[in-house]
Parts: structure tokens; C-alpha cells; sequence
């Protein structure tokens, strides 16, 4: 069986794990017809950069808006991904990652899932992050997911609903019962809402990554906030018995 193993030790967003999946060895330019077929052609450029880390090195995606943000309420977003024309399996699991997201905002912001406004979470890169990370492990042929206990970091984040303590409420229930690690108050927001619904929708197990003699790929990514030290996310494709 391949699996594409996440070492989440320092946290995850949706941008990162496109990354690392790119740097592992998945197309760009399979990333780029999900752009297209999810009809956000007009809404995002997208690049890929690779960054020196002194003896190491990682990759970072750009995803520029092209033009305002167009905000999407749930319903627009799922009937995006169904008439995209995409491979149902990716079809459905982005729809269910998609869905979970849309099911904890409800319930959180106590609105009808059908008038949902996901507001920070409905800009386009949200839906190309989810989209895209199942399309990037098909063209892997991963057929199963597994990632270490994730770090949500420490301290406080504010957005349009107020100052939160990390990590805010979204991720906290996407992440509930699941294995997390926190940091310090100077860490800020380690783990995204976006990267939470994906693992938490497709992670089969958490724990130590399998022993590497089944290692085919090694992807390193880092994303958009600048720290020092880098925080670097990996990804490890890999045959296991």
C-alpha cells in the first residue's frame, strides 16, 4: 500500500500541504487544471518557489488573488467541486472535507448549513487547498493517509468574529479527540481550519511515521507567515506492507 505520511511536529496549513505533495513529486500542472476545472482560472495565480533553509531547502506555494476575494456560501462551493468533472473519488472526498468544514461553522456560528457564509474560509485558495490535496494523492497513487500528532502552536489569534485563544474554535472542534501538541504563547496559529478539516477527514492513523525502507518521496514545505526558525512540514510517500 502507498501512503503519503505528514510529520505535523510544526504545525500545517492548507498551502503547506499542497507544497509538500508538489515537492514529493505531484504535478503542478495537475494543480493547475483543478484551478480550472473549479472555474477559479480568474481568481488565482499560482506558483511555486523553493526556499533555502541553510543546509536544507523547502518548497512554498504562491496563490495570488486575481482581483477581490469572492466570498462563497457552502452550497456554491459543493456544487463547484461536483460539476468540476474531477475523478469522483476526488469529487467525494473533497466534498466530505468540504462538508465537515461547513458542519462545525454551522454549528459554531449558529447558522443553517444553507445559508452558510464562510467568510475567511470561502476564498478561493480554501477550496483549491482542499480540492487540490486530494487531486495531488491521486496523482501520487496514495491510497491512505497517516501524520504525527499535529501542533496547533500557542497564544492568541484574531479574525473578523473576535480574539481567540489558539486554537480558535473551528479548529478546535475539527481537532477534537485527535492527537495535537501546543506551544508557547509566542507561537501563534500553528494549524489552519483549512488544514484541520483535511486531516481530520482523511488521516486513517496518527503516530511515528512507518520505518523508511519504504521510502519512495520526501516533500518539505514551509508556508506564507516567515519564522524564525522556518517551520518546515513534510510529507513522506511511502510503500508499506
Amino acid at each position: 500500500m502507498r501512503i503519503a505520511y505528514f510529520d505535523c511536529s510544526a504545525g500545517a496549513a492548507g498551502d503547506m500541504l499542497l507544497a509538500a505533495l508538489l515537492d514529493a513529486g505531484a504535478p503542478l500542472d495537475r494543480l493547475i487544471a483543478v484551478r480550472d476545472a473549479l472555474g477559479l482560472g480568474d481568481e488565482l495565480e499560482i506558483a511555486i518557489d523553493e526556499i533555502p533553509l541553510g543546509a536544507r531547502r523547502a518548497a512554498r506555494l504562491r496563490l495570488t488573488e486575481r482581483g477581490p476575494a469572492v466570498e462563497r456560501q457552502l452550497p456554491a462551493a459543493l456544487a463547484a467541486i461536483d460539476r468540476s468533472g474531477l475523478p469522483e473519488a476526488v469529487r467525494r472526498a473533497a466534498a466530505r472535507t468540504i462538508g465537515r468544514l461547513g458542519a462545525v461553522e454551522s454549528r459554531i456560528h449558529g447558522v443553517p448549513l444553507e445559508r452558510l457564509q464562510l467568510h475567511e474560509l470561502s476564498a478561493a485558495d480554501t477550496l483549491l487547498d482542499v480540492v487540490g490535496f486530494h487531486a495531488l494523492c491521486a496523482a501520487l497513487a496514495v491510497e491512505a493517509v497517516e501524520a504525527s500528532p499535529i501542533n496547533v502552536g500557542g497564544g492568541t489569534i484574531t479574525f473578523s468574529h473576535g480574539t481567540f485563544p489558539v486554537p480558535p474554535p473551528a479548529t478546535a472542534e475539527l481537532l477534537r479527540s485527535l492527537p495535537t501538541t501546543r506551544e508557547g504563547p509566542e507561537a501563534g496559529e500553528l494549524t489552519t481550519p483549512t488544514a484541520a478539516a483535511i486531516l481530520a477527514t482523511t488521516v486513517r492513523r496518527f503516530g511515528p511515521p512507518p520505518p523508511r525502507e519504504g521510502l519512495i518521496r520526501l516533500g518539505s514545505a514551509v508556508g506564507s507567515r516567515r519564522t524564525d526558525p522556518p517551520r518546515v512540514l513534510r510529507c513522506l510517500v511511502m510503500n508499506i506492507p
